[in-house]
């Protein structure tokens, strides 16, 4: 049985119900996108030439590309790794149903990235069709619905690591699935913090510029102690960090902070990602990027973790984080 047919069957499952006024509401003109470009990848996945599909940990993610067995077993390895990181600390209190797969692209012909932007183009809204035309060249890019990264393995290999790109992109994904949206100073420093768990380095770029470029990729729970302890009294500047551009200070406090909750208090850093897209939905009726106040968050983040957040974090620095997995 193809995955073309089983995918066919739950996408039947997932259409939008003819709207009878004059024309689909916003929520249905996405849900029919998604629906469209899932099908589109999975039809072209089908029919491209060297193209191969693989279904992990119980249709959970979905693998295509055109990689050797070697690099395609590196790479669900990866995957592997990042997702019981992220399962172990912050499970999902049910499961849902109407979670879509995760959609992982690895190519290392560009020929086929042109390929695939090409083909899911036509069914993109206007908006995505821009971004598409921008990422002809990039080396890869991300939706959020459908859940998809893709990763142009020819381009900037010196710069990055495939397997690491691709796993980092994912936990993005799977943490907006969980939580929704969150400051992007959250989103990756958490991210990151799930790479340097998982393989022992970071090295999947912040948010394209100065981080790509960053050799030191062992060094993070070093730097990261050192800012903490210069910056005792400080350390809630963090909540004012943009992420974009990349600035070497508020990168190093945001992943110190989700280093420490992630490891030592993960059901205070639930709590506090569900506070966080709860005040979102209120505040921001119409979504959009995240633009709660830097106050705000920090007072969802105290009432989540305590009034002595930021002591106890110092003192877990100060202490030293437990070392970090070695294993490749």
């Amino acid at each position: 049985m193809s995955l073309l047919f089983l995918f066919s069957l739950s996408l039947l499952q997932s259409e939008i119900p003819a709207n009878p006024g004059p024309s689909p509401t916003v929520d249905q003109q996405v849900a029919a996108t998604e629906i469209a470009l899932e099908r589109t990848l999975v039809e072209h996945a089908e029919s491209a030439s060297k193209w191969r599909t693989q279904s992990l940990f119980g249709g959970r993610v979905f693998l295509y590309g055109d990689s050797s067995t070697k690099t395609t077993k590196l790479l669900t390895k990866a995957l592997q790794s990042s997702l019981a990181v992220l399962d172990h600390a912050l499970p999902e209190s049910k499961k849902d149903p109407e979670k879509r797969p995760l959609h992982a692209v690895v190519l290392k012909s560009e020929r086929r990235y042109l390929a695939l932007i090409k083909a899911l183009s036509p069914v993109a809204t206007s908006r995505q069709k821009a971004f598409l035309k921008e990422s002809e060249f990039r080396s890869g890019f991300l939706f959020q619905r459908p859940p998809l990264v893709v990763v142009m393995a020819g381009r900037s290999e010196e710069e990055t690591r495939v397997d690491h790109s691709l796993a980092h992109d994912l936990v993005h994904l799977e943490l907006l699935h969980r939580f929704g949206e969150q400051p992007m100073w959250l989103r990756e420093a958490l991210a990151c913090v799930v790479e340097d768990v998982a393989f022992g380095e970071v090295w999947a770029f912040w948010y394209r510029e100065g981080f790509v470029y960053n050799k030191s990729h062992a060094s993070w729970r070093d730097a990261s102690r050192l800012r903490v302890l210069r910056e005792q009294g400080r350390l809630d500047s963090m909540f004012t960090y943009p992420a974009n551009p990349f600035e070497k200070e508020g990168a190093e406090l945001s992943f110190s902070f989700a280093l420490w909750a992630l490891l030592e208090e993960p059901e205070a850093l639930g709590g506090y990602l569900c506070a966080l897209q709860t005040a979102y939905q209120k505040d921001q009726p119409k979504r959009g990027r995240f633009r709660l106040p830097a106050s705000q968050q920090k007072e969802l983040a105290l009432a989540s973790f305590g009034p002595d957040m930021e002591a106890r974090w110092f003192q877990w620095w100060k202490q030293g984080p437990p070392a970090r997995n070695k294993k490749r």
